[in-house]
């Protein structure tokens, strides 16, 4: 795979993927002699990855500490269990905590739904709105 198809791939720019390789938030990519990146598969899941926890909000510098220890399984990449172990504990701590972030604002989100429903609602129970027309508005607005 080539750049070009982790970029349709992920809806990341060119730009971007080499800026998290640059960064090391993704394993090596290795070249051909030319010098061309040669992608593969468990590199577009790192990418999808990756992108998925930036778009929810995570930062650059808690994505490195996530992937400070290497990028697969802890046990592959850390020579005692008990290293093993920690990493593991660390990430699922990063996760965790991450996850909860993402939760906090899709609770606001909601919050914000239901103000946005309850001033719709006061609108439509308007007595001077023309029915007719409040059901075209709203046929409009739905395409």
């Amino acid at each position: 795979m080539h750049i070009r198809d982790i970029a349709k791939a992920t809806g990341l720019s060119a730009h971007t993927i080499r800026f998290y390789e640059k960064e090391r938030l993704l394993p090596a990519i290795p070249r051909n002699a030319a010098g061309v990146r040669q992608y593969r598969a468990n590199h577009l899941t790192w990418f999808r990855f990756v992108a998925d926890l930036r778009r929810t909000g995570m930062s650059l510098e808690a994505m490195r500490e996530f992937l400070r220890d290497g990028y697969g399984c802890p046990s592959k990449d850390i020579t005692t269990q008990a290293q093993a172990e920690g990493s593991a504990r660390r990430r699922m701590v990063i996760l965790r905590q991450h996850r909860l972030n993402i939760q906090e604002r899709l609770d606001e989100i909601h919050r914000l739904i239901d103000a946005v429903d309850e001033r719709l609602s006061s609108l439509e129970a308007c007595p001077s709105l023309n029915a007719t027309n409040l059901k075209r508005d709203e046929m409009l607005a739905s395409t």
